[in-house]
């Protein structure tokens, strides 16, 4: 008797642990939220390369639930007058292609300082088409330089769990819920599948 109770006692413990983690995992599994939605970003990035200017650089294209930023970081090149950002469907292979060509291009701002991180910001708009980054001299009809950008421009995606798409902060929690899950599940198993056993033997004996 004192087996069966201590088998009754360990089983019914396991199964608020179970209960338990079945609840942590629910939580973990909550749908994105609009505010999670809008802080997801996907970027398209490059390296700027020299066309009539060498330049070096990174440009970051990235997608916001409001619009678009354009950030040049660690951007140095020659001074010029009247230097324009641009976003450029195609690519460049000389200095004097001329990219301000209509519907290809979209003015982005002007570049006053020829070193440092800068930042501009896009209306919402859909800016799938533009494939570079182009540094641009008005006065001299020259490109100074021009990243192109790569990357799957799609919006940021969670793991999914259960048909539920999970922001990648709450992806690893819910991992580890899961394993708990499995665990707590094969040892309620195990110990329902001995007390069983124990109930059969007792019962047994008593009948004899």
């Amino acid at each position: 008797m004192t087996q069966i109770h201590f088998a009754r006692t360990l089983t019914a413990a396991l199964t608020l642990t179970l209960t338990a983690a079945v609840a942590q995992t629910m939580k973990d599994a909550v749908p994105m939220t609009s505010s999670m939605s809008g802080s997801m970003k996907a970027v398209r990035q490059g390296t700027f390369r020299a066309l009539e200017a060498p330049t070096q650089g990174k440009a970051a294209l990235t997608k916001t639930a409001t619009g678009y930023t354009l950030t040049l970081t660690g951007l140095k090149t020659e001074p010029g007058p009247d230097l324009k950002i641009l976003l450029f469907a195609g690519n460049l292979t000389s200095a004097t292609a001329n990219p301000k060509v209509a519907g290809k291009y979209l003015q982005v701002g002007e570049l006053k300082k020829f070193s440092g991180n800068f930042t501009y910001k896009i209306a919402s708009k859909d800016l799938a088409k533009y494939t570079s980054v182009v540094i641009w001299c008005d006065l001299a009809a020259a490109g100074f330089a021009i990243a192109d950008l790569k990357g799957k421009g799609l919006w940021g995606m969670g793991q999914r769990s259960n048909g539920v798409r999970l922001h990648p902060s709450q992806a690893s929690s819910a991992g580890r819920s899961h394993i708990g899950l499995k665990i707590s599940v094969e040892l309620l198993r195990g110990v329902t599948i001995g007390c069983s056993r124990v109930d059969s033997a007792t019962s047994a004996t008593e009948f004899a």
